[in-house]
């Protein structure tokens, strides 16, 4: 008799398990839905422009200060070139879709740790710390999303009024601490072209070598992740 009542027991408690997962799928598909719905790419567009803007300021008034400090001369570089403004444009437009995703990505990580976590059958606890857990990685993703799109953007800016004030080149200058890359370290003081990403000179533009022959990285200062290198512009006036 204990016997047959722990058997029908079973299938009793499987339906209820059941039901419970079933109940919570379709509370988190709601809430996901919900999520989804809200339209976070105005106040995105505007988060991204305000940035860009004050980005833009700071690297004119930058880069003033090491034209001044180069020549001796005070020049006040231009505000907003057309290509400058539509640089700004594409930007805004690429950091608007950079923070959609961390939106989405995040839905849907939360979204299958819960449903992992019924079906594996753990503790409350455990499901809040690995919430907590995913929204450090999703924080730390925006950091690196910000300082690299930072660098990226500081680095064409600086570049678009170089040459628009008849700049062809540059000094590449490096931060030379503990976390600077060999490759980046290796291109401290080095003459280089802004067309041209592959070469350097160490007279001054007479002739040109090889990045790949010291080592050196084949990108611009500034673009690749986590560079906090920076252009120093050649300008004459002469």
């Amino acid at each position: 008799m204990v016997s047959e009542l722990k058997n029908d027991s079973l299938p009793i408690n499987d339906a209820l398990f059941s039901k419970g997962v079933q109940l919570l799928a379709a509370q988190m598909t709601r809430i996901n839905e919900r999520l989804e719905s809200l339209n976070i790419n105005a106040f995105a567009a505007s988060l991204a422009a305000g940035f860009l803007e004050r980005l833009n300021r700071n690297n004119r008034r930058s880069m003033d200060g090491n034209i001044k400090r180069a020549t001796g001369i005070d020049i006040t570089g231009p505000a907003n070139t057309p290509d400058i403004r539509e640089l700004l444009d594409v930007k805004i437009a690429e950091n608007v879709a950079l923070i959609s995703s961390i939106k989405t990505e995040y839905i849907n990580d939360i979204g299958k740790i819960v449903r992992d976590n019924v079906i594996n059958g753990e503790r409350s606890t455990r499901l809040i710390t690995e919430i907590k857990e995913r929204g450090k990685v999703t924080e730390s993703r925006a950091k690196l999303i910000a300082r690299t799109e930072t660098a990226k953007v500081n680095s064409q800016l600086t570049q678009l009024r170089a040459e628009s004030l008849g700049s062809k080149y540059y000094i590449w200058s490096a931060s030379n601490d503990e976390r600077t890359r060999p490759d980046h370290e290796v291109m401290d003081g080095k003459y280089c072209k802004f067309d041209d990403d592959t070469v350097y000179s160490d007279d001054q533009g007479k002739t040109w070598k090889k990045r790949s022959s010291i080592g050196g990285v084949e990108q611009a200062p500034g673009i690749p992740i986590n560079c906090r290198c920076v252009h120093l512009p050649v300008v004459n006036f002469g």
